[in-house]
């Protein structure tokens, strides 16, 4: 990790300006105009700190100093040795099992060699869902399911919803589907909807409904209000879709008077709350985001008021229940957060989370269809012919639907529920005994399915680096720092007492090594996560991300 490390330490503002100083001398007589120039917009950009975001400034300040040669050359050759790095991680197990890559078209192979490279392929993995150690990822590990699924899998997979006349039983399925998903929320239109590939595309489609809508409503520069709690696929949407995004921040006050005691830092804490939302709504915003849960804290935002709100002033609420969606219509308490509050005006459910389907499938729902029209794509003066999809992509496999259709009938209304009172008591279990496991927090109050702690006595990573040792594979967070535990049916009341029992021989080895260590010597966590909040530059992160990307591809 030393180049990512060095890395991180340029793109820190005062190390890159000591870093720039000291080549000062050693550059040009051009640099050295540049390097007082760059002196001159840090006095400028000082005296516009009124005006001007100090985000905006550091920026500014970054984009003159990586122009000198010196710190460019610097920047590309310690990022050269990160796609090194990542390069080599990413192949170690293609290079110890020593399998052979396919980077052209072989001569053909048979039939039993190819199922043999696949399991060999899928043995290169750690995963396994009966250990229960992994956070999310997997949400059934249900036998007689899965068999079901292997057995159904020939029949529909060189089918194409496109063509509804030639597979009219997929048609019927992906109907049914949305239908029964629509009947959990209390729809009285249960046609305004569709099924997607994803939480991201049902995200996508809601927010290409709400921008096409404000554009019918002569509003041309929507806005969507999405709390740093939401997914990052709103960003992402909106990016796509040129739609302006108003980030606002969810509760983050914390008593640590409360905390000293060891107990929840604020209840409240991780909600997006109606009074946040006026104090950032503006004229041309179009849309508000909720989230039921949140995907960082497990936290269900105040939904029924900010409901009320939109009803009022006629603005659109749309909920996000990816991760909430087969879980909280099952339970009495939370029924209302469907239709029958007259704001929400659109729903978001993953099938393939606790809908135990395959992977990818969601379903997007609208109050109704007039809202709905509006997320489709009609092109009808094609040379082609009259073309038009309710979805981001044309043709699909007809597979997902069937196996979909298949899990939701196969576990049924009584097995959902008895999932959803299964996995609130896992998280409420889980709840409590991490409050009362000294050296660490909850963050809020989590209700559903995810439970994400913090610590004010020592870095939280170094917590997520001891459990990763032992085995448990977490998501890492950031903006605060922390790490979650997202609960599954995969899970059990048994594998929840390992986590905890672990997370608290890690916290006393955590503490031993910090009191072992000498006063010069740093111990620092292997997250990337923790690094990234002390860089400047978020340009650099974006650069590392897209490096990775890359590199996927790089299998040599």
């Amino acid at each position: 990790m030393e180049s990512i490390d060095y890395i991180l330490k340029m793109f820190n503002l005062l190390n890159l300006l000591k870093y720039t100083k000291n080549n000062f001398l050693k550059s040009s007589r051009v640099e050295r105009i540049g390097y007082l120039y760059i002196l001159y917009m840090i006095s400028k950009s000082i005296e516009a700190i009124t005006t001007i975001k100090k985000k905006d400034i550091k920026s500014n300040i970054f984009f003159y100093i990586k122009g000198l040669s010196f710190i460019k050359d610097k920047i590309n050759q310690e990022k050269s040795k990160f796609r090194l790095q990542i390069k080599n991680e990413l192949n170690e197990p293609i290079i110890e099992n020593s399998l052979h890559i396919f980077d052209k078209i072989p001569e053909k192979r048979e039939g039993e060699d190819i199922i043999r490279l696949i399991k060999d392929y899928s043995k290169l993995g750690k995963f396994n869902s009966e250990e229960g150690k992994v956070s999310g990822t997997v949400y059934s590990n249900d036998k007689k399911l899965n068999h079901l699924m292997t057995s159904l899998f020939p029949i529909y997979y060189r089918s194409n919803p496109l063509h509804p006349d030639i597979f009219p039983g997929v048609r019927k399925m992906e109907a049914e589907i949305v239908q029964m998903t629509a009947h959990l929320f209390h729809s009285k239109n249960p046609c305004a909807g569709s099924f997607t590939s994803g939480g991201t595309e049902s995200i996508i489609l809601a927010c290409k409904s709400y921008r096409d809508l404000a554009r019918k409503n002569g509003n041309y520069n929507p806005s969507i209000l999405v709390s740093t709690s939401g997914h990052a696929a709103y960003w992402k949407a909106c990016e796509y879709l040129g739609i302006e995004i108003i980030e606002v921040p969810y509760d983050n006050e914390i008593d640590y008077d409360i905390l000293k005691d060891n107990k929840n830092i604020n209840l409240d804490y991780g909600k997006l709350k109606l009074d946040i939302v006026k104090k950032y709504i503006k004229r041309n915003t179009v849309a508000i985001i909720t989230s039921a849960p949140t995907f960082h804290f497990g936290i269900i935002d105040e939904i029924e008021e900010i409901s009320d709100y939109c009803k009022h002033y006629g603005i659109n609420l749309h909920v996000d229940m990816c991760l909430g969606g087969f879980i909280l219509p099952f339970i009495e308490k939370y029924k209302k957060i469907s239709f029958l509050n007259k704001g929400i005006t659109s729903i978001s459910v993953d099938t393939h989370k606790y809908g135990c389907g395959p992977k990818g499938g969601s379903v997007i729902l609208y109050r109704d269809e007039e809202i709905f029209k509006n997320q489709m794509f009609v092109k009808e003066d094609w040379t082609g012919g009259i073309y038009g999809t309710s979805n981001i992509s044309g043709s699909r496999c007809g597979n997902i639907i069937s196996l979909t259709w298949a899990t939701m009938l196969s576990i049924g209304s009584e097995g959902y529920r008895e999932n959803a009172e299964k996995i609130i008591t896992m998280t409420k279990n889980l709840k409590t005994k991490l409050e009362n496991t000294l050296g660490i927090f909850v963050y809020g109050n989590p209700e559903v399915c995810i439970v994400a702690v913090g610590s004010e006595e020592f870095d939280i990573y170094l917590l997520s680096d001891e459990l990763k040792e032992k085995g448990w594979n977490l998501n890492v967070l950031q903006n605060p720092s922390s790490f979650h535990f997202c609960i599954t049916n995969c899970h059990t009341e048994k594998i929840i007492n390992e986590f905890v029992e672990d997370i608290k021989s890690s916290i006393q080895n955590v503490r031993e090594k910090l009191n072992n260590c000498d006063e010069n010597t740093k111990i620092v966590s292997k997250s990337l996560y923790g690094s990234t909040q002390k860089i400047d530059d978020s340009e650099i992160i974006s650069d590392v991300v897209r490096d990775y990307f890359c590199l996927l591809n790089d299998i040599k």
